[in-house]
Order: structure tokens, then C-alpha cells, then sequence
């Protein structure tokens, strides 16, 4: 039963490349980012394109004697973004900043330098740092280095750019140049125009739902993070929580649009028309594993890329991208891809409306030079009109409007309940007024008792005037996109003005694109709930006047309150179908804003001010009980119960109002319910739960390979597993007769591949956490027997030496039989042993 030459080859060579990212093959660099930013390679802070921070002049020509002279540059005249020194040639080199010379070296991390910086600061023989013949302030970068070449081989070198936050921009295979022997020329390396920036916005999406089963998130909260080159590879977190253009919050769907994050680097910008953009998904870590198969292809299932090649500010069927591969700079391995909006004509700019095809288009309505020229009340701004402002209250069309009439208010009976008159306006309550008959009942008048921020949980701020954990206290307790909402104690989205229109933040908010004062929906939450309505919900936005309408797929909301002009909660109204609805907010002057399908009509969804349970993760454990699972539902709050079967949880704790991390209690064989319940209300998850047994049903299993992780014993030797990251693959072996074999595929058989503490014993210790492993269809035994073959890997979040084990169940998962390397059988009965244990090292 020994593993063929072949399949052990192919299955090192997965193993060593599962998890290399775009750039260069694991022992020279990638892509990997490491956005500790902004230092020049040598770890200096002072890039000015006059000297080395040394005092050094950088380069002085000619070369030493003996030695060639490579030069390189870099184009950014098309987006005119980069500055000296941020950019850097980053090659199977080491640089020596204080004699301008470079070494070969086989590894080039962006953290294996140092790197030659990159500077528009005019020609090397005239004291700059760019090549002879070079103009200083024409956007594009350049070195001279120098290299001492061997006497007896050619030297050849590959190399791309990264930027300051050392993320790859390199596009296409990997440049080479190479160094003949003795060579003392002038060698110019081949560079590159960095892709200008365009109009046009892409999504790109993620459904969980339908990936594959090896890739199935036991955890709907793991992380997952897109990187490509529409953002330099660098990994950017994407979500499903409803905002930054996710339709739906908790549908498993996650979503990254890149209007979204152009305030994440000034070196983003929306895409070109026909540019190629590759790009690749990866879990749980920026460094964890990527969404490719086992031969290092990345994996098209769920993925969809939508682009607006119309430039509507919308994402249609008909706009959906075409998913093809490309090679990475390697030429090793397949990342998905897109050409945008190939096939189509190319999208409206403002620069084109003289064009008939665009004189219609949504880009060029609206274009003014004074107010005359705008239809009914609207006047002109910026070239543009747009509704009465505050600002335009000496234009004769806006006096009589009433933005521009003083309109306020006696004292607090003319306010709504929970705002006060404050200086003729009511203002929602503070802390403040929680003496104020009108306000006591607010949240903001509630405690919960918190002193410190060190009773506070995921990095909340405790508010000690009314005792309560809150997001934050103030602006700086937010990122810098965001804004800090004292009242309510919230993070929100910084509110953009036509003063704010060319920050990168706003270029895509409707106060800059919809040149009127129509309110905006930045944010529901929940974003589901049950088809009978009544769910609470808090609409986050701007520009809310008092008299706002909502409604759900058309329907009317109920209990419909203005907390702010920021701020509106209602109550969902009914709706006879599940599905998908548009939210939509008018103001009293009849102007309007639509959230598409901003709320999911779904009994089973999650709400997280619904008492719910819908999940246990892990749902496995042994009978002794002991170990700790995550409970996934809604309504979480502290007092919370929960039962296995007929016996309680020994410890229960509540990380936030979907999810809770509770203790399993001792039990027996078998599947129980599992039950939750506080003040009054419950919820049960039937058959939620497994106690797992000792089977002695299948007949013989054993870890095939490795036999320890790391192994120098074998060529190429496999490393220790990293914190974090998926291990090394692991492969078992399971018979049963009659069931496993060539043409059986192994049905009813669930393999699992665990870890747990060194010298524990998986039969006994609860301790041990066990992951699916899938069948391997490719492997064929030798003739005469008759077993399958599973393979699975490992993700430890810990730096430490364990054990691990397979195991293996004929009767779907209730009793498993368990392996070590020596192999196990039933029949004589020969059960798992801890001295022939398996042992994984994982370092961080």
C-alpha cells in the first residue's frame, strides 16, 4: 500500500505551491505585501532625489572600472501619482545603497532587500538618479546601478517594481535581464507604463455558497480577502455585511467593488476600458490559502464579476465580465480574469458628450454655465445643475424655497420623543439631557455599566457618563473615512460635500455624481428579516429631512422615526414572498434614494435583534464533552442559556448578538438538540449537535503521508506547517469491505484529519479539533487491494508541536475509527496508539 513515484512527486509539488502568490516561485518573491510602508529600502526616511541619506551622491558616473551599468524606469505619466522613492525595482538582487552596486540573490521579498529606489529627479551625470538622457519632472522613474559581472558565466536576473507599501505592480511575466561574462556595458532593462486610471467601476463577488466542498467555510465569519492588480495585489478584506456594494448582509455572498477603496491608497483609480485584471481570493489570513485547485489553478465557482461599461453607477445582468485565466508573472500558475467591458463600446467621459453616441448618456446631462440655462428650481454649480442649497439662498430661484426659510421650533412639545429644542432646532437627545422626561428612555440614557475601556470587548471605548461599551467616543476612535456618532456611539460614513468632490473618498458619493440634495442610504441594519415584518431597522445615510418616507419593495414602513439627519429607524412592513427588496427613502420634497435590494425577506436569516439559533461550530464532540463550540444566531445577550440534549452548557459567553462561545457538556452517543433561551425567549437547532463514538465498522486505516511535518528525510524536503496557514496536504487510507475500492468511491465513508495536544489521545482527549478531508478520486490501489484514499490539511492558529491523526466513519460521522501511521485495524482489533502518533510543528 505504498504511495506510487508519481503520485508522491505531484503531490510535493501541490504542496510547495499551493499557496504561492502572484510574482515569483517560493524561493525568490511574490506579490506578498507587507504594508508596513513608506521607509526606503535601506530603512532611511529622506527619498528627496538629491543623495543618499548617507550623504553619498547615489551613482556617480561612469561605473566603477570593471563593472556594467543597468538601468530601469518606470512610466507613471498617465496617473502621476508616485513621488521619489516610493517606487522600487525589486529583482533576484541586493542592493548596496552606499556604492550604488547590486548582487545576485535568489530571494526577493519585498523583505529581502534592500531594493534601488526609483527617482524623477533628472540624469545620473547630472546629479540625479535616472538614466543619461532623462528629463527630472516628466512623472517617469528610473536608477542606474551597477553590477560586477562573473568571469566565467552569464548573469541573469529577474525583477518587477513594488511601491511603498512593498505591493506588486509588476503586470505580465516577470522581467529578465541578463549580464554576459566580463560585461562592462550599459544595459537598459526592459520597464513598464503602469496602466492609467479610467471611469469604470467593477464588482467583484464571492458566494460561499457555491464554492467547492474542500473550500466550504466551517466558519461564516473567516476572513476573505481579494487581491489583484486593480489594487496592486495588495489583500483587501471583503465582507457581506450590506455596505461598500454587498447587496445582501450574512446571504454568504462577500463583495468587493473598487469604487470602494480608492480612499485606500491614492494610487487606485476605476479601470480602463479592455484592461486586464487578474485577481485571486484567499481565507482566513492576508498569507492564508488561495482559492485554486490542486493543480494551482485559481477556482471559478461563486465568483462574478460585474463591470458598469455603461457608466450608470449601476451593475446589470447584461454588464456581467466574462471569467477567463491568465498566466502569472511566473507563467506557473492561472489566476482568474477579466478584460473590461471587452465587447463593448467604450463608456461615456464628460469629455465626450459633443459625440452623438454620447450626448444622451446619463455623463452628460445636466451640464449648465449659468442658472438660466437649468430647468425649474435647479441652478448652476460647478457646471452642473442641481437643487437649492443652503449656499444658493441669494439665487432668486431658491429664496422662496425651504431650504432657505428659518424654520425651527418654541420648545420640546414641538419635537418628536427623544429630541429636545436646542437654539429654536430640536436635536436628537444626548447624554446630557437624560434627565429630560423626553429622553431617559433613549439608548443614549441607558448604562451597562462598563468603568473602563478594559471591560469592553473588540477594541470598544466605554463611555463611563452612561456606562456603555460603544464603537466610540469620538472621531479618532473611527477609521479615517468615518466619522464618529456621539449620540448613538457609532462609526459611520463620513458625509461628503461638494467641497469634499475631489477626495478620492467621495468622487463616487451622489452629492458629488447627482448634483442635487437628494438624502443617501449608506447602511441597513439587519439587513433580513422574517416575512411577517416588525423588524427593527436602523438606515444610516445623510441629508434626511423630518417627514421621510421608507418603504420596502414598495411597501410602506411603520414606526418610521428621524433620529437625525443621518440616522432613520422604522419597522419592516409584511411581505408574501421571500426575497430580495429595494429600500427607498423620500424626503418631503419628493426626492429620493433607493438601496437595490438592500433587505432580505427570510425567515431562516439571521437577525441580529431576533432571538435565533442557527448554527454550532464545531457540531462534533466526543461524550466526556469539555470542549469549547461557537453558537451562531441572533439576539445574543448576557444571561443566555443553552442546552445539549437535556443537560446545560457549562460555561456560556456572549461575544456579541450573533455569536456566542459556550462549553460542551458530558453526554452520550448520538445526536441531541441543542437549545437556547433568555428572558423568555428560546430557540432550538434540532439534531444540532454530534456525540461522537468509537467505530469498529471499518476495517483498516492508517496517516498514508507524511508521516511528520516538517521532513527533510524527502526530496524536496516539506516545511514545518506556518500559524495560521493551511499545513502541508495530509493524506489517510481507509478499507471497508465491499465499500472502498477502484469504481466504489467510498459512499457512506467520512474521512476527518485532526490535531490536538502532543502525546493526547484523539479517542479520549476532546481537546483535538477535526477538519473534513475529501476523497481522492485520482488515486487507483495496486491490484488486489481495495482501499481509498482522503486528503486534507490543517490550519493551527498557534505556534507549537502536536499530533495529528485521520479518522474515519461508515455510518455518516456518528462513529468514527481512528488512525495513526502504523495503521489500525478492526478485525484483529488493533486501535489507535499514541507512540506511533503523527507530529506537526507550526511556527510563526
Amino acid at each position: 500500500m505504498q504511495r506510487s513515484i508519481v503520485h508522491l512527486f505531484l503531490s510535493l509539488f501541490v504542496t510547495l505551491f499551493l499557496f504561492s502568490t502572484y510574482g515569483c516561485p517560493s524561493s525568490t518573491p511574490s506579490e506578498k505585501t507587507n504594508q508596513d510602508g513608506g521607509n526606503n529600502p535601506d530603512g532611511t526616511t529622506n527619498p528627496d532625489g538629491t543623495t543618499n541619506p548617507d550623504g553619498t551622491a547615489n551613482g556617480k558616473w561612469p561605473a566603477p572600472p570593471g563593472y556594467a551599468a543597468l538601468e530601469f524606469t518606470i512610466d507613471d505619466s498617465a496617473n502621476k501619482t508616485y513621488k521619489d522613492g516610493q517606487l522600487r525595482w525589486n529583482g533576484s538582487f541586493v542592493y548596496d545603497a552606499k556604492t550604488n552596486t547590486v548582487a545576485y540573490a535568489s530571494a526577493w521579498q519585498p523583505t529581502d532587500g534592500p531594493f534601488p529606489p526609483l527617482y524623477d529627479d533628472g540624469p545620473i551625470d547630472q546629479g540625479g538618479h535616472e538614466p543619461v538622457g532623462s528629463k527630472k519632472g516628466d512623472h517617469i522613474f528610473g536608477t542606474v546601478v551597477f553590477v560586477k559581472p562573473a568571469a566565467d558565466r552569464d548573469i541573469e536576473f529577474e525583477y518587477g517594481v513594488i511601491n511603498e507599501d512593498d505591493n506588486w505592480l509588476w503586470e505580465g511575466a516577470n522581467g529578465k535581464i541578463v549580464v554576459k561574462k566580463g560585461s562592462t556595458d550599459v544595459l537598459r532593462a526592459q520597464g513598464l507604463k503602469i496602466p492609467r486610471h479610467g471611469s469604470i467601476d467593477i464588482k467583484i463577488a464571492l458566494d460561499t455558497n457555491k464554492m467547492p466542498n474542500e473550500f466550504k467555510l466551517t466558519d461564516p465569519a473567516t476572513p476573505i480577502f481579494l487581491k489583484g492588480t486593480m489594487s496592486d495585489w495588495a489583500p483587501i478584506q471583503i465582507l457581506d455585511k450590506g455596505t461598500d456594494g454587498d447587496d445582501t448582509k450574512g446571504d454568504g455572498v462577500h463583495t468587493y467593488v473598487q469604487s470602494k477603496v480608492l480612499d485606500y491608497s491614492p494610487h487606485y483609480g476605476k479601470l480602463a476600458f479592455e484592461r486586464a485584471v487578474q485577481f485571486v481570493f484567499q481565507f482566513n489570513s492576508a498569507t492564508g490559502r488561495e482559492y485554486k485547485d490542486i493543480d494551482d489553478r485559481a477556482v471559478k465557482d461563486g465568483v462574478t464579476v460585474w463591470a458598469d461599461c455603461n457608466g450608470d453607477g449601476t451593475f446589470s445582468e447584461d454588464e456581467k465580465q466574462e471569467l477567463i485565466y491568465q498566466k502569472d508573472s511566473r507563467g506557473a500558475v492561472d489566476n482568474t480574469a477579466i478584460i473590461v467591458c471587452k465587447g463593448k463600446e467604450p463608456p461615456c467621459t464628460p469629455n465626450d458628450c459633443a459625440e452623438a453616441r454620447c450626448k444622451d448618456k446619463p455623463v452628460c446631462q445636466g451640464v449648465c454655465t449659468d442658472s438660466a440655462a437649468c430647468p425649474g428650481d435647479q441652478v448652476c454649480a460647478n457646471g452642473a445643475c442641481r437643487d437649492c442649497t443652503p449656499n444658493d439662498c441669494k439665487e432668486t430661484k431658491c429664496k422662496t424655497k425651504p431650504v432657505c426659510q428659518t424654520a425651527g421650533c418654541s420648545g420640546d412639545s414641538a419635537c418628536q420623543t427623544g429630541e429636545v429644542c436646542e437654539a429654536n432646532a430640536c436635536r436628537p437627545c444626548n447624554a446630557n439631557d437624560c434627565a429630560n422626561e423626553r429622553c431617559k428612555n433613549q439608548q443614549v440614557c441607558q448604562a451597562t455599566g462598563c468603568k473602563q475601556d478594559s471591560e469592553c470587548q473588540n477594541g470598544k471605548k466605554c463611555n463611563t457618563t452612561k456606562g456603555a461599551c460603544q464603537d466610540c467616543l469620538q472621531d479618532k476612535d473611527c477609521p479615517d473615512s468615518q466619522i464618529c456618532d456621539t449620540t448613538a456611539g457609532t462609526c459611520n460614513r463620513k458625509p461628503c460635500t461638494p467641497a469634499d468632490c475631489t477626495l478620492p473618498r467621495c468622487q463616487n458619493d451622489p452629492v458629488c455624481t447627482n448634483p442635487n440634495t437628494a438624502p443617501v442610504i449608506y447602511l441597513l441594519q439587519p439587513s433580513a428579516g422574517p416575512l411577517a415584518g416588525g423588524s427593527e431597522i436602523t438606515i444610516d445615510g445623510d441629508r434626511f429631512l423630518t417627514g421621510v418616507k421608507v418603504t420596502f419593495g414598495g411597501v410602506a414602513a411603520t414606526d418610521i422615526k428621524l433620529v437625525s439627519a443621518q440616522r432613520i429607524t422604522c419597522k419592516t412592513p409584511a411581505s408574501p414572498t421571500a426575497g430580495l427588496v429595494d429600500v427607498t427613502v423620500t424626503n418631503t420634497d419628493n426626492q429620493s434614494n433607493t438601496f437595490p435590494k438592500g433587505f432580505n425577506y427570510d425567515n431562516n436569516a439571521v437577525n441580529p435583534n431576533q432571538f435565533s439559533l442557527k448554527s454550532v461550530v464545531p457540531d462534533t464532540s466526543l461524550p466526556v464533552g469539555g470542549s469549547k463550540v461557537k453558537l451562531i444566531g441572533g439576539g445574543f445577550a448576557s444571561g443566555m442559556t443553552v442546552k445539549f440534549g437535556n443537560n446545560n452548557a457549562t460555561t456560556v459567553k456572549v461575544l456579541s448578538k450573533t455569536e456566542a462561545e459556550v462549553t460542551v457538556p458530558a453526554g452520550t452517543i448520538g445526536r441531541v438538540d441543542v437549545a437556547a433561551s433568555n428572558s423568555g425567549q428560546s430557540a432550538t437547532l434540532a439534531q444540532g449537535f454530534t456525540y461522537t463514538g468509537f467505530s469498529e465498522t471499518v476495517g483498516w486505516c492508517i496517516i498514508q503521508w507524511p508521516k511528520g511535518i516538517p521532513d527533510s528525510s524527502v526530496t524536496p524536503a516539506i516545511p514545518a506547517a506556518v500559524a495560521g496557514n493551511p499545513s502541508p496536504t495530509i493524506y489517510g487510507r481507509v478499507w471497508k469491505q465491499n465499500v472502498t475500492g477502484p469504481g466504489k468511491g467510498g459512499v457512506g465513508i467520512v474521512g476527518q484529519v485532526g490535531h490536538g495536544p502532543k502525546g493526547s489521545d484523539p479517542t479520549t482527549d476532546n481537546n483535538w479539533v477535526w477538519t473534513n478531508a475529501r476523497h481522492n478520486p485520482g488515486y487507483t490501489p495496486k491490484p488486489g487491494d481495495n482501499e481509498d484514499e482522503y486528503q486534507g490539511s490543517l490550519t493551527i492558529e498557534k505556534a507549537g508541536t502536536y499530533n495529528y491523526a485521520y479518522r474515519f466513519s461508515s455510518d455518516g460521522g456518528l462513529n468514527f475509527w481512528y488512525c495513526d501511521i502504523d495503521g489500525n485495524t478492526t478485525q484483529p482489533r488493533v486501535p489507535y496508539r499514541t507512540s506511533k502518533s503523527a507530529d506537526i510543528t507550526v511556527i510563526q
